[in-house]
């Protein structure tokens, strides 16, 4: 529903700001993490004085039809009592088999899933950051001459930013967290130089948004909840915006 109200607003509403638009698809992609953290319906902590399961607990209270079973105490000995409550309970463990709920097997297929994209991300960040460990750096000097009247912006952004070429990428990136590094690809160089200063504005532009924390967030959630399609969608608007 948020998803539906955000997608109408941006849509149709009078928002024409992109900014604006990608933070109101950012928390929709935040949102369910949000109502999973606070709506969690799982104990985390077993007390450690319950060691009598509630079956067995009620099954030793309830009253008894026919014979008396051997061992039970008589109304008023709490030693015997609690006795024969720890009997029943190792019955009732020893005769019940375990059985799979179907909340078991969903956690297991989404333990499963979340493995699966934490490797993928895990991979690609390692494989990214081994391209920037091999790129060649670049400096002010070697792009001086295409800055094209915007020299001091390009002096700018080198002095923030760690600038790469590198022969193993397609498209310009920014990677990294707290230290970004803009990667570029051989053909920025050889094939545009005259569009060269342009592309490293663009980035620039991508590291001051810190548009590569959002890609990291984004990453994060949509291994978290690989199953939900809102938040694939909710991802891939606030990129597009």
């Amino acid at each position: 529903v948020f998803a539906a109200v955000v997608y109408a607003v941006t849509r149709w509403g009078r928002v024409r700001s992109s900014r604006v638009k990608r933070r109101l698809w950012t928390l929709v992609l935040v949102k369910p993490v949000v109502a999973v953290v606070l709506g969690w319906p799982l104990p985390l902590v077993v007390e450690p004085g319950h060691v009598v399961t509630p079956m067995a607990i009620g099954s030793a209270r309830a009253p008894q039809p026919g014979p008396q079973v051997v061992g039970v105490a008589p109304a008023g000995d709490e030693t015997a009592g609690n006795a024969s409550l720890a009997t029943l309970d190792h019955t009732v463990r020893r005769d019940v088999s375990p059985k799979l709920s179907g909340f078991a097997v969903l956690a297991m297929l989404w333990v499963a899933g979340a493995a699966v994209m934490a490797g993928y991300t895990i991979l690609g960040g390692i494989w990214l950051w081994r391209v920037r460990r091999q790129a060649v750096p670049l400096a002010w000097a070697d792009v001086a001459d295409a800055s094209s009247g915007h020299a001091a912006a390009l002096q700018a952004l080198f002095r923030q930013v760690d600038v790469r070429l590198t022969t193993r990428i397609d498209e310009p990136c920014v990677y990294g967290f707290f230290r970004p590094s803009i990667l570029l690809p051989s053909w920025c160089v050889d094939d545009a130089p005259s569009n060269l200063t342009y592309i490293l504005l663009h980035e620039g532009a991508h590291c001051r948004a810190h548009d590569h924390w959002f890609l990291w967030l984004r990453r994060a959630v949509e291994t978290a909840l690989w199953f939900h399609p809102v938040v694939w969608l909710a991802g891939q608007r606030a990129m597009v915006e």
